[in-house]
């Protein structure tokens, strides 16, 4: 006759016991039911965190990598346009190929601003403004499509394309978010002076004057009014 192993009775008696205190609630007396399917669940969950954390620590990495790639250009083509050792033909084909390798990183905006500010400074606005537009779609909220569209407004400015630079200064003023609204509004106002739409620039500055009256371009709004009378 077969002599029951003492320890297949105390784990049948746990086995009892717990679920016993499962039943007590709703979802214990589902998962006494369900042994099977409720171990497989949290095994299934456990491997969802395993892998998530598996993921996310292979995106910071490849970000990192991508972030060396970019500080690499600031510190070659960028650093040798900066100090004239290279033509901007040629910083404009790195930061092409910049692009090219790092499709979509989102590291790439900060760096396209600081690009175009070297160019702007010494006069390479046809490219600036190629960079800058590139830069627009990459601008995830308000403030960094604010970076690029006053940039973009100063660029249209400098090349004569007014039309550009207003529409843009105009998408500046409809956007919920304001920011330097009266230096917009007064921007607005000298561009539509220089298009001679001396109604609509009239508007402007009286809108600074009106509304912005301690800002310290509300005195510059002033003075161009006194120039359409």
């Amino acid at each position: 006759m077969a002599t029951k192993n003492p320890t297949q009775g105390n784990q049948t008696m746990v086995n009892t016991a717990l679920d016993d205190q499962l039943k007590q609630t709703e979802i214990g007396a589902w998962i006494a039911e369900r042994k099977g399917l409720a171990i497989t669940l949290v095994v299934l969950i456990l491997c969802g965190v395993i892998g998530w954390g598996i993921f996310q620590n292979q995106m910071e990495g490849s970000n990192n990598k991508k972030a060396g790639v970019v500080y690499a250009f600031t510190q070659s083509s960028l650093k040798d346009f900066s100090d004239k050792k290279i033509e901007v033909a040629a910083l404009m084909t790195a930061h092409q190929k910049l692009h090219n390798d790092l499709s979509g990183f989102k590291g790439l905006f900060t760096n396209d601003l600081i690009v175009a500010d070297h160019l702007v400074k010494v006069g390479n606005n046809n490219e600036a403004k190629k960079v800058l537009e590139g830069a627009l779609p990459l601008a995830k909220d308000a403030v960094q499509a604010y970076l690029v569209r006053s940039r973009m407004a100063v660029v249209y400015e400098d090349l004569g394309e007014f039309k550009n630079a207003i529409s843009v200064l105009e998408d500046l003023n409809s956007s919920q978010t304001k920011l330097m609204e009266s230096k917009n509004y007064l921007d607005l106002g000298r561009l539509y002076m220089a298009v001679g739409m001396k109604d609509k620039a009239k508007v402007n500055f009286e809108y600074v004057l009106n509304n912005m009256a301690q800002d310290e371009f509300a005195k510059l709004a002033k003075l161009y009014l006194s120039e359409l009378d």
